[in-house]
């Protein structure tokens, strides 16, 4: 996985250096198979896994209790930029400079497709295109107590992968998430029950409502970044990720 990422990644900046074009982006990309979630990053973007508590179609959360698992909020990437202090040790070694927070003094995120203009000034892979992956094993990580565990082990996983720019981040954390989260809690539940009911059917009746719930929590977390005082662009988008108690990763060998 992690070397198809790098190679689409590298596919990706070889396609864009021939359209002469010096502009250049940051890549999170999210791929979930069986229990296992892998996030590629490249850049200040940012990806945050939140383990929902469920318990079944016919419990309900206490008035007062939060719907974000006792194991809390896990960060399925970290900022691939010139001010951290793991980047700024790769660019060493690979021969470049950061000041004032940016590579050559140009350029805030350390990792990026494009860019060609900063990027033909500084040795290679100064400015990679190698992406960092790491992975979430839905089923046990921030389940907290084994409360929580034995509900996964009944029902299965329920959690939002939230994916965001760096405006998003500048101005919000964990604590802004479980605001987010928790304003919509309600919804949320009935989001999940409804995907609960409809694993394994082939009808998406019944969804609208749910797609709503998640984009207005997207919403919510940018005026919580604009509040905050983030004047950077701000977007967020917010998937509700079910895994069942039994999934497992996928057999490649597998014959069709």
């Amino acid at each position: 996985i992690v070397d198809a990422a790098t190679a689409g990644l590298k596919y990706c900046e070889q396609a864009l250096q021939t359209s002469n074009c010096s502009a250049g982006v940051c890549v999170l990309g999210n791929l979930l198979i069986g229990r296992y979630l892998y996030c590629g990053n490249l850049g200040d973007c940012r990806a945050a896994w939140i383990p929902l508590r469920f318990r079944g179609l016919t419990m309900e959360l206490d008035r007062s209790e939060d719907i974000i698992a006792d194991g809390g909020i896990f960060w399925t990437s970290r900022d691939m930029k010139a001010t951290a202090a793991y980047e700024r040790r790769r660019i060493s070694k690979a021969g470049g400079n950061v000041t004032d927070g940016r590579v050559a003094g140009v350029l805030e995120p350390s990792r990026t497709i494009g860019d060609f203009d900063v990027k033909m000034r500084i040795p290679p892979d100064v400015i990679t295109v190698t992406p960092e992956v790491r992975c979430v094993d839905l089923l046990s990580t921030g389940r907290g107590d084994p409360e929580g565990l034995q509900d996964v082990g009944k029902y299965g996983a329920f959690g939002l992968l939230m994916s965001a720019t760096d405006g998003i981040w500048d101005g919000c954390g964990r604590r802004a998430i479980r605001r987010a989260v928790n304003e919509y809690r309600s919804d949320l539940y009935a989001a999940m029950k409804a995907m609960y009911k409809g694993h394994g059917k082939d009808e998406g009746d019944g969804l609208e409502k749910p797609r709503k719930t998640l984009q207005m929590i997207g919403k919510k977390m940018v005026s919580l970044a604009r509040h905050a005082g983030s004047l950077d662009d701000c977007t967020c988008q917010v998937a509700l990720v079910y895994a069942p108690s039994d999934c497992g990763v996928v057999d490649a060998t597998a014959e069709d």
